[in-house]
C-alpha cells in the first residue's frame, strides 16, 4: 500500500485516526503497532517475521547489555586502580560480544536477503576467470522485505547507543517492534532514534487540531511533490532511459536533470507524507532535507539529502573507523614517513572511502551502487583536498554562489544518472551519448512530446519547480512557508488546502495516460 493511494489517504490512514482517537490515552501505541503490524503484513505478507526477527535480537541484546553494566559496572568497596581497569576491560569485551552478535544478526539477514545473489554473481564470474572446471554456485529466489534497508540501520543504532549509555535499554518488546515497524516510516524512512521517538510513540498524544491542520498541510504539500512532479517528470524520464543506446543529445540531458528533481520530488514527497502523518499522532519525525539545491559543494550537498542516512553513516561508520586504535597506529605510520599533514589524512580517507562503499552498498545490490558510492567519494575527496573541507568555497558574490550551486547541481546529477541507469555500461553509453547530435531543437520541435509530456505537464513542471524554489529560498532565509500559512487567517489557509487538494485532484499524474507509480526509495 502505497502512501500516495487512496487507499492509504482515505481508508486507512483516518481509520487509525479514528481508533486512535476514540481509545483511552493508555492504550493508543497499541493502536499504532497493530496499524504498523498491519501496514507491513499487507506490504510484505510472512516476510513479516524478519522485522519480528529483528527487534527480538536488539530487545534481548539491550537487557543483556543492561545486566553487563548492572554486574561489571559498580566498583567494589575498597577497588584499586588495577581491578577497576580489569573490571572495565571485561565489561568493555562482554559488551563487544553481544554488540557483535545483534549486529550478525540484522545485518546477516539483511545482507542475506538483499546481496546474496550480487556476491554470488560477481563470485561466479571470478569462477570463470580463474578456475574454468569449478562448479559454480547457484542462484536463490530471495524477496526482500519491505522497509529491511531502513529498520537495519535502527536496530543496530539502538544496540550501540545502548551499549554507549545514551539511550535505557527497553523493557518491552512490543514498544521496539512499534519503533521499527512504525507504519509512516517504515518504507523509507527516516532513520529514526529511538531515544528520540520513544516518548512520543507510546505517549498517546490527543489529535489536536493545531497538530491536525499542521499534518494535514504536509501530507498534501508531499502528495503534490509525489503526485504531480515527480510521477509526471518520470514519464519522459522512463521514456528515455528505456531508449538505453539509442538515445542521443540533449534528450539525455533533459532526461538525467529531470531525474534529479523526480528523484527529490518522489523521496521528500514521500518523507513529507510520513512526517505529516506522524504528526497527527503527536509525533514529529527527524528532518531528511536541508533544501539540497541550494548547496555549493557536493559534499555540503551530501549534508543536505538524505540527512539520516548520512548522520547514521557518520556516527556508526565513519567516525568509530577513523577514530579507532588501527586508524591511529596507521595514522602514526604514515606522520612518520610522510609528514604530519599527510599522515593525519590517512585516516579521514580510509573512512571516507568505506562509508561512501557502503553508502553504495546500501542503496543496491549492482555493481552500479559501488560505482556511485566511489563516484561521490572521489568527488568529496577532491573538495576536501582543495577546500575547506568541502564546505562553502570562494567568493561570496551572487554569481560565484549560483556559478558554484549549478556546478554541484550538475555533478549530482551524473551520479543520478548512475543511480538511474540499468547498468554502468548503459551509464557510460548513454553519458557518451549526451554530447552526440545535441541540439535544444528538442525543446520546440515536438520530440519532448513523442518523450510522454504534454504542454500541459511541461507547464505544471514548470510551477512545480518555481513553487518548489520559492519555498526553498524562503526557508533559507529562515522562513517556513507552512507556518506562513498556519499563523494566518483562516481563508488564507483554506485557500492553500483547497488549492493543494486541487492541484492534485486535477494536476496530479495519473488517468488513462499515466502508470501509477510506486516511491522510488521504496525499492532500496
Amino acid at each position: 500500500m502505497s502512501y500516495s493511494s487512496p487507499y492509504y489517504l482515505f481508508l486507512f490512514l483516518p481509520l487509525v485516526l479514528l481508533i486512535y482517537q476514540l481509545l483511552p490515552s493508555r492504550f493508543r501505541w497499541l493502536a499504532l503497532l497493530a496499524a504498523s503490524l498491519s501496514f507491513y503484513a499487507l506490504g510484505s505478507g510472512k516476510l513479516i517475521v524478519f522485522i519480528i526477527i529483528s527487534t527480538l535480537s536488539i530487545y534481548i541484546a539491550g537487557l543483556f547489555l543492561e545486566r553487563i553494566q548492572r554486574r561489571h559496572g559498580s566498583a567494589a568497596p575498597n577497588e584499586d586502580r588495577a581491578a577497576r581497569k580489569l573490571r572495565r576491560a571485561k565489561e568493555k569485551h562482554l559488551q563487544h560480544i553481544v554488540i557483535l552478535i545483534a549486529v550478525l544478526v540484522n545485518f546477516g539477514l539483511l545482507a542475506f536477503l538483499k546481496y546474496y545473489n550480487f556476491f554470488v554473481s560477481e563470485d561466479n564470474l571470478l569462477i570463470s576467470a580463474f578456475l574454468h572446471s569449478a562448479q559454480k554456485m547457484s542462484l536463490r529466489k530471495l524477496i526482500i522485505p519491505m522497509g529491511i534497508s531502513f529498520y537495519t540501520l535502527e536496530a543496530v543504532a539502538y544496540v550501540t547507543e545502548v551499549a554507549r549509555g545514551k539511550t535505557a535499554p527497553e523493557h518491552n518488546y512490543f514498544h521496539l517492534l512499534l519503533f521499527l515497524s512504525f507504519f509512516p516510516t517504515v518504507t523509507e524512512g527516516p532513520i529514526c532514534s529511538y531515544a528520540d521517538m520513544h516518548e512520543s510513540l507510546t505517549a498517546g498524544a490527543p489529535i489536536t487540531f493545531e497538530r491536525f491542520r499542521r499534518g494535514t498541510l504536509r501530507l498534501l504539500w508531499g502528495c503534490f511533490m509525489k503526485i504531480t512532479i515527480a510521477d509526471r517528470a518520470g514519464m519522459l524520464v522512463d521514456n528515455v532511459f528505456k531508449q538505453g543506446d539509442s538515445a542521443y543529445g540533449a534528450s539525455i540531458l533533459l532526461a538525467v536533470l529531470l531525474y534529479t528533481l523526480q528523484l527529490y520530488a518522489d523521496f521528500a514527497g514521500c518523507i513529507d507524507i510520513a512526517a505529516g502523518s506522524a504528526e497527527l499522532f503527536g509525533i514529529a519525525l527527524p528532518e531528511n532535507f536541508r533544501q539540497p539545491f541550494a548547496a555549493e559543494t557536493v559534499n555540503d550537498f551530501w549534508r543536505r539529502w538524505h540527512i539520516t542516512l548520512g548522520a547514521w553513516f557518520r556516527d556508526y561508520v565513519y567516525y568509530p573507523l577513523s577514530l579507532s586504535r588501527p586508524m591511529r597506529r596507521i595514522s602514526d605510520f604514515c606522520t612518520r614517513h610522510f609528514g604530519m599533514q599527510r599522515g593525519a589524512m590517512v585516516p579521514t580517507i580510509i573512512a571516507l572511502l568505506v562509508t561512501w562503499l557502503g553508502t553504495g552498498l546500501w542503496h543496491g545490490a549492482s555493481m552500479k551502487y559501488v560505482a556511485y558510492g566511489l563516484y561521490y567519494f572521489l568527488i568529496i575527496l577532491i573538495e576536501i583536498l582543495v577546500t575547506d573541507n568541502g564546505r562553502k568555497p570562494g567568493s561570496s558574490a551572487p554569481g560565484a554562489v549560483w556559478w558554484r550551486r549549478a556546478r554541484t547541481f550538475l555533478l549530482v546529477s551524473i551520479g543520478m544518472m548512475m543511480f538511474r541507469a540499468d547498468s554502468m555500461h548503459s551509464f557510460i553509453t548513454m553519458l557518451g551519448h549526451m554530447f552526440q547530435g545535441f541540439s535544444l531543437k528538442i525543446l520546440t520541435d515536438g520530440t519532448i512530446r513523442t518523450l510522454g509530456l504534454t504542454r500541459k505537464d511541461v507547464a505544471i513542471l514548470i510551477f512545480g519547480i518555481i513553487l518548489i524554489s520559492w519555498i526553498g529560498h524562503e526557508r533559507l532565509k529562515g522562513k517556513e512557508p507552512a507556518d506562513m500559512v498556519l499563523q494566518g487567517s483562516i481563508p488564507m489557509a483554506w485557500t492553500v488546502y483547497l488549492c493543494l487538494i486541487a492541484l492534485v485532484l486535477i494536476a496530479g499524474a495519473y488517468g488513462p495516460n499515466y502508470s501509477p507509480s510506486d516511491f522510488l526509495y521504496a525499492a532500496y
